[in-house]
């Protein structure tokens, strides 16, 4: 049997490496944090808005036994041939977070091995400052969040606790915040 890692893992391994280790190691109830159930709103109501204007590549279900990754896509563009995925993320919108552009990465090497083409741009979109990022997804970043979900794998076969994320700002908005304390 293989075991399925999903984008957010990659996303959320970015953020902080020991979200992972409490969610899969220690199997901690973790608690959504403001910022989480914005997402999970802001999703709902973009799924919605689909569902009524009849989009049929949104929430995408794919998952990969040899990359070991699962992932919802939030939706792509089929245009000549060419795969476009869009990761939305609502919250603040002026910069790109390397978590989101990971885990826009994670769902073109699942679109990649569905699809059988290669994908070479994505986009990430954030709703609430109505703008559209269209990001390049370069062999290199591939390679990192293969590299991730090995290190993701590890943690979880080694049971081994990661060192906190070097910025304490994140703690305050970490759903492991309770559990973890950066002991």
């Amino acid at each position: 049997m293989n075991v399925y890692f999903t984008a957010e893992d990659v996303r959320q391994y970015a953020y902080c490496k020991r979200i992972v280790y409490f969610r899969y190691v220690l199997r901690a109830r973790l608690q959504s944090t403001v910022k989480m159930e914005r997402g999970k709103e802001g999703h709902a109501m973009l799924e919605e808005r689909r569902r009524r204007g009849g989009s049929n590549y949104s929430s995408l279900y794919l998952s990969s036994e040899r990359l070991g990754l699962a992932g919802m896509v939030d939706y792509f563009l089929y245009e000549d041939g060419e795969v476009v995925p869009v990761e939305v993320k609502f919250g603040d919108w002026r910069r790109l977070y390397l978590g989101h552009y990971l885990q826009l990465v994670a769902h073109a090497l699942l679109l990649e091995e569905h699809f059988g083409v290669e994908v070479r741009r994505g986009i990430v979109e954030y709703p609430d400052g109505k703008i559209s990022r269209m990001v390049k997804i370069t062999d290199g970043a591939k390679f990192k969040v293969l590299k991730i979900l090995a290190e993701i794998r590890k943690i979880v076969l080694e049971e081994e606790v990661p060192p906190p994320s070097p910025n304490v700002a994140k703690c305050n908005d970490c759903e492991a915040y309770r559990v973890c304390r950066r002991c």
